[in-house]
């Protein structure tokens, strides 16, 4: 690839990376880097034109933990009908079409 592509591939990818929904983005460019690697190993392309190595990576912020003391504050401050439902998301870590389909004969 020519130095100037390379260079505009790069900040490209930097300037995607920075908006709402970049994961989607970075997926794509993962996507399309790999559909046309198995074009270039089948010989139906010379070469890749997406070459830059590491756009594919999203760095995501580690997510902070609910402590035991905050999801009790939680559940302590929703109605009373729902205070389980928060206790069971917070310390199963549950999903929320998990949660919601749980029926009392699926607890011991």
């Amino acid at each position: 690839m020519r130095p100037a592509l390379r260079q505009h591939d790069e900040r490209a990818r930097g300037e995607f990376v920075r908006f709402p929904g970049s994961t989607t983005v970075v997926k794509a460019y993962a996507l399309l880097r790999a559909i046309l690697g198995t074009a270039l190993s089948d010989r139906m392309i010379r070469r890749n034109p997406c070459p830059t190595k590491g756009a594919s990576t999203v760095h995501a912020p580690e997510r902070s933990t609910a402590t035991v003391q905050e999801v009790y504050a939680l559940a302590g401050a929703v109605q009373p009908r729902y205070r389980v439902l928060v206790r069971m998301a917070g310390f199963l870590g549950l999903r929320w079409g998990e949660l919601i389909g749980l029926q009392r004969r699926d607890l011991d």
